[in-house]
Parts: structure tokens; sequence; C-alpha cells
């Protein structure tokens, strides 16, 4: 198989458009990270499975708050033969252990919003899912339309905490 065909050439190119869209166009007051890697002190549990840790492939943080974006680029055969962790569960640890470090480091309660920006096929969203899934263009617009809800000291205080997992 040719690298350039493989499914992580062309997921790694994906999440590398997304990033280049949301460095172009997010103010420099959203502070975007990616390849984010949180990691909580003891395990969690969600009533099915236990983590502690989990890999972001992209953290904005601004006074509307902070969104966990995945990225995906799947093909309908590959969505219709199921041999992928599912996207939904894999943003909702994300936003979930996200949620849980900052509060701690911050020492109050942080909401995580969860994205799943993607052009290609996708599974069908569970009914429990909070997880908003856009095409990469419709990403930031979504990001920019929450009105503020952390201060400038809390945003920065958050992008910090978050810089130092990249």
């Amino acid at each position: 198989m040719q690298v350039r065909k493989s499914p992580e050439y062309v997921g790694a190119v994906a999440e590398c458009e997304q990033a280049q869209l949301l460095i172009s166009q997010l103010p420099e007051a959203f502070h975007v990270f990616h390849d984010v890697n949180v990691e909580t002190n003891d395990w969690v549990w969600d009533g099915h499975e236990h983590r502690r840790s989990a890999q972001i492939d992209h953290v904005v943080v601004c006074a509307g708050g902070v969104f966990v974006i995945e990225t995906k680029l799947w093909s309908r055969s590959f969505v219709a033969e199921g041999r992928y962790h599912d996207p939904y569960k894999q943003v909702r640890w994300a936003g979930k252990l996200l949620h849980l470090v900052l509060t701690d480091e911050c020492s109050q309660k942080i909401r995580v919003r969860e994205v799943i920006s993607t052009i290609g096929s996708m599974p069908p969203k569970p009914s429990d899912s909070y997880a908003k899934v856009l095409r990469p263009g419709e990403v930031s617009g979504y990001v920019r339309w929450f009105p503020a809800e952390l201060d400038e000291r809390l945003v920065h205080r958050v992008a910090t905490t978050i810089s130092r997992w990249c």
C-alpha cells in the first residue's frame, strides 16, 4: 500500500487542513492547540469502561469556552466495515477528561464542548451524544458563535495549562 493512500496519511492530512482553517479563521484572542495529550491522576469510570488519558486533535480556548475537536476523514466503505474506534465515544472521553483536569487545575468548573469535524462518512450519531458534527469550514464559525462565559484571566489560565500538554 502506498503511504499517501494509507488511512493514517489521509487522517493526518485532514488534521493539518483543519488546523490551518482554525489558525486562519479565528482571531488572535482564540488559543488553538493541536495534538493535545490530557491525563488525569485517577482512572475515570463512565459506567462501561475506565480511562485516564486521551489524545485530542485540536483544542480551542476562548471567551466562549473550551472546545475539543476530533477530525475524521473516513470513506463510506470504511464506516460500513465498522472496524474503527467510535468517534462519538472518543470525543466524549476527550471532553470529559479535559473537563475534569481543567476543573481541578483551575479550581472551578470548566465546560468543554465536543466537535467532530468531517468531510467524509460518519456512523450514525448515538442519541446520548452531545457532539456537534460539522464540516471543517464550519468549525470556526461554530466556535465563534458562543457568547463569552470565561473571563480573560481564566482563558489565559486554561490556555497556559493546555499548552503544557502539546
